[in-house]
């Protein structure tokens, strides 16, 4: 996470005050930053599919590969089409 926490404070509550006006089906954060954060603000959070994070610096096609897979299920989930399984 951020190491300037009084920013990481003052972003939760507003990233908490937009949930709570847009009331998201679900939320996809990317990569492990994200989801630590995430994890933290939305504790016990049903809504929450991380996927992993594509980017330039690992760009491999195993790495590729698992983020077409993750987006993939995601879409599905939200469109219905998917059960969430393992609960995980």
């Amino acid at each position: 996470m951020l190491k300037n926490q009084n920013l990481m404070r003052e972003q939760r509550d507003y990233f908490l005050e937009e949930i709570g006006i847009l009331a998201p089906r679900l939320i996809v954060p990317m990569g492990k930053r994200a989801t630590d954060a995430l994890t933290t603000w939305l504790a016990g959070s049903e809504m929450m599919r991380p996927i992993p994070h594509y980017s330039p610096r690992i760009r491999s096609q195993e790495n590729l590969e698992k983020f077409r897979v993750a987006l993939r299920a995601v879409g599905m989930e939200y469109q219905g089409t998917a059960v969430r399984a393992g609960g995980g």
